[in-house]
């Protein structure tokens, strides 16, 4: 007997129910059952190892037979290569009865040729030759005057051509003199006062439109330029402005320009690149703006393991310049009239046609900062957009391509071709040469058919980077 634990009265020890309350009592298993529903529980997890280990058996098998079945499959596929190859082979080699024949008459002929016999050259008698006096007469006196007289004209016109091209050539001659009230030439090392007269740095990217902008003192420039930003500039293309101050007639250099608008660069930024820089918009997008210039030892002129470390080396600098690079040209994006921007984050990697470039983005749409060293140039630019622009302008390709080559050129070629739609629809970018790339080279080569297949004789395109396609693409796409 046992109490129920809700009424507390006494109840059997195998009773489910309370007799007294109607309470359901709650099973406590005894030794024998647990031991058994234990060995019940062991013999499940025996049986579910013994399934899985059948299960990854069967899997190991599978994969077996497949390997042994790929196996034998290229097996049998390098013997039909070889079997293909040595019956190219035999045909190459298999010369046909007629070939045979005409051989057989060759030899025969050149067997019964007899040799010609050549005549001996025969000896030339040599000719006496009789030396005889040959008396000289005197010249008469008419002759002798006529002589001297010559010999006295060579000697005058040799002196007054030596004075004549001696004062040319060491500077000699004296300036003439000017009357009064009338102005002379002015003196050598100064330039003329005459408009246009002063010296521009050529552009580093190759433009159709350029506008000239005048100032008489430095802090006129970021007034002039946000009007000029905000004024109509030609759609989808790079224009150049140039900064002309008419007070030094100089044209304004990034240095002065970076000084003008209080942007203030890091210590070793001009210790590698040079003053001279080209500025650039680009308005597709609002007006972006970008700008150009030169490094001071550019790596094309250094070994690949010199130039991998310079570019290393700057390429740290840079990465340190970040972290107040955008308050440091927030003066250029208010002159541009973008205030209080905000990052969507931090500066990005991008890799394009082999060339690589940091770029961050502002809350605003198609506006941010990127830059880059490509090639031998820096690149600054605001906008994403235009930075991929300037990198395929920079760009070039120097090797003949065709169907199944790899690498960085075909990248480049494939980002060229993707900017015309009707030549390269598809505009998928991979760096394998394959039937999409040779189709849309062979429209680009009928496109230019003129120059590119006519001196060749040919009518449709070879879907080949030859020679003539390549100078062609070169021009096209490179600035």
């Amino acid at each position: 007997m046992k109490p129920c634990p809700f009424c507390g009265k006494g109840i059997s020890e195998n009773d489910k129910f309370c007799g007294w309350c109607g309470g359901k009592l709650s099973l406590v298993p005894s030794q024998e059952e647990k031991k058994a529903a234990e060995e019940i529980k062991e013999a499940a997890r025996k049986e579910e190892r013994d399934l899985a280990k059948a299960r990854e058996q069967e899997k190991e098998q599978k994969i077996v037979q497949k390997i042994q079945d790929r196996a034998q499959k290229e097996n049998l596929d390098m013997k039909q290569e070889e079997t293909r190859k040595e019956k190219i082979i035999e045909k190459l080699t298999e010369t046909s009865k007629e070939e045979e024949e005409k051989r057989k008459e060759f030899v025969e002929m050149l067997k019964s040729k007899t040799k010609q016999e050549t005549p001996l050259p025969q000896k030339e008698e040599k000719k006496q030759v009789v030396f005889r006096p040959v008396f000289q007469t005197k010249p008469s006196s008419f002759e002798k005057i006529a002589n001297r007289i010559i010999i006295i004209l060579l000697t005058f016109s040799v002196i007054g051509a030596i004075l004549v091209f001696g004062f040319d050539i060491f500077g000699l001659n004296e300036t003439p003199s000017v009357p009064n009230g009338e102005p002379g030439p002015p003196p050598a090392g100064e330039p003329a006062d005459e408009p246009g007269s002063i010296s521009v740095p050529p552009s580093l990217l190759s433009v159709e439109n350029t506008s000239v902008v005048e100032i008489s003192a430095n802090e006129e420039m970021p007034a002039v330029l946000s009007s000029k930003f905000n004024s109509g500039l030609p759609e989808g293309s790079f224009s150049r402005i140039i900064v002309n101050n008419i007070d030094t007639e100089k044209t304004v250099n990034l240095e002065e320009f970076l000084e003008i608008l209080k942007i203030e660069p890091p210590e070793w930024f001009f210790q590698n690149v040079e003053t001279d820089f080209t500025l650039l918009t680009y308005s597709p997008q609002n007006s972006q703006i970008a700008f150009i210039t030169k490094l001071k030892e550019p790596f094309s002129l250094m070994n690949e393991r010199d130039g991998k470390k310079k570019r290393e080396a700057l390429e740290e600098l840079f990465l340190l310049w970040e972290k107040t690079m955008k308050g440091d040209f927030e003066p250029l994006f208010k002159v541009m009239g973008k205030e209080k921007l905000m990052a969507e984050h931090s500066f990005q990697t991008v890799t394009r046609s082999g060339q690589k470039y940091k770029y961050l983005t502002f809350y605003q749409e198609g506006f941010g900062m990127s830059y880059g060293l490509i090639k031998d140039y820096f690149i600054f630019t605001t906008s994403q957009k235009s930075m991929i622009e300037l990198v395929d302008h920079k760009v070039e390709i120097t090797k003949e391509l065709k169907k199944g080559d790899r690498g960085t050129e075909v990248e480049i070629l494939q980002n060229w071709l993707a900017k015309d739609i009707k030549i390269y629809p598809e505009g998928i970018v991979t760096g394998y040469y394959g039937s999409l790339s040779q189709i849309a080279v062979k429209r680009f080569q009928q496109k230019y058919s003129e120059e590119i297949l006519k001196p060749w004789g040919y009518v449709e395109g070879t879907g080949i980077v030859d020679e003539a396609t390549k100078k062609k693409l070169n021009e096209v796409y490179q600035r």
